[in-house]
């Protein structure tokens, strides 16, 4: 099974489709299932009803980035890089993954602001060890997600399925 993009039937392998050669950030409705985009810079970018399961992240910096609707099922989307301040410290990243299905996804060690939209994501099985997450979780599905010594203070869990899921040694307001 070789992997095609729904609207072209243009191979992964032809070149002028590469999300990284066409300078264009619009990847919306495309399929890029196991593509490698860690340490990349793509702010701004346009992931909505993307296909991007199994795809790579690692340290890509995502900021203003839209997710909304995408399959991001098993993603590496682990120590988001959004940049450091003047101190060194790490910038908190804003990141819309709203309705996104990201079962399974590793979120761990990234460092989400109060402008990331998890609401009604699906999020069972996802892991966000040592991540910091200051926004809204608002009915989603985190059915055995893995929240484990996570900095989640602040944040609203109202309607959200956290059945099964793991805070061991998670910081969260009382």
């Amino acid at each position: 099974m070789s992997d095609t993009f729904p609207y072209d039937d243009g191979p992964m392998d032809d070149m002028s489709s590469d999300p990284m050669t066409t300078g264009d950030n619009d990847y919306s409705y495309m399929n890029y299932n196991s593509y490698d985009f860690s340490n990349r810079g793509l702010e701004s970018a346009n992931f909505e009803y993307a296909t991007l399961d199994n795809a790579n992240f690692y340290s890509a910096n995502l900021e203003g980035a839209d997710f909304s609707d995408a399959s991001l099922v098993s993603a590496d989307l682990s120590y988001l890089d959004f940049g450091t301040d003047q101190n060194g410290e790490d910038i908190p990243g804003s990141v819309d993954f709203s309705f996104a299905q990201m079962m399974s996804a590793d979120l761990s060690g990234s460092n989400f602001s109060d402008g990331t939209n998890f609401d009604s994501a699906d999020l069972a099985g996802a892991k966000f060890v040592e991540a910091t997450v200051r926004s809204s979780m608002v009915s989603l599905n985190a059915n055995s997600a893995d929240f484990s010594s996570a900095d989640l203070t602040g944040v609203d869990f109202s309607s959200a399925n956290l059945d099964d899921a793991g805070f061991e040694y998670a910081d969260a307001d009382d």
